[in-house]
């Protein structure tokens, strides 16, 4: 075998090996770290003195993942996300993915001009959003 050959068979080893081992979701991304990590902390919001554990997020974007399905959303939903830095986003993000969703984050600095454009150009079927978003948006 060449030098080019020899380099060429290591490489496609070496890509059949990771993508032997590349987990088929996000899903399947925490599930492994979950098994692997459980109670360890997957989540620190220090600013906010929040935290949560491999095994709480999984839990928590299942419930919501369930919630979300429940109100209409399915794979290929448009979904509008919208929270400050809160545990909420992440955990929002992964029942989104598991659903098969398109997660549209928004800024919650936006204006009101701002949010309906995204909203119309992402074609934004549903809005998670936190309380103190919609509060601010009421005034």
């Amino acid at each position: 075998m060449t030098m080019l050959e020899n380099s060429a068979a290591w490489r496609a080893e070496r890509e059949a090996a990771f993508h032997a081992d590349v987990p088929s979701s996000l899903g399947e991304l925490l599930a492994r770290a979950v098994r692997k990590h459980g109670d360890g902390v997957a989540i620190d919001l220090f600013e906010r003195d929040t935290r949560l554990t491999f095994a709480e997020w999984d839990d928590w974007a299942g419930r919501l993942a369930d919630g979300l399905r429940h109100y209409g959303v399915t794979k290929g939903s448009h979904v509008g996300v919208l929270f400050e830095n809160v545990v909420e986003f992440p955990v929002t993000w992964l029942a989104l993915a598991r659903l098969g969703a398109v997660m549209v984050p928004m800024n919650p600095r936006y204006t009101p001009t701002e949010l309906a454009y995204v909203i119309g150009d992402a074609r934004i079927s549903q809005l998670v959003a936190g309380r103190s978003r919609l509060a601010r948006s009421k005034r």
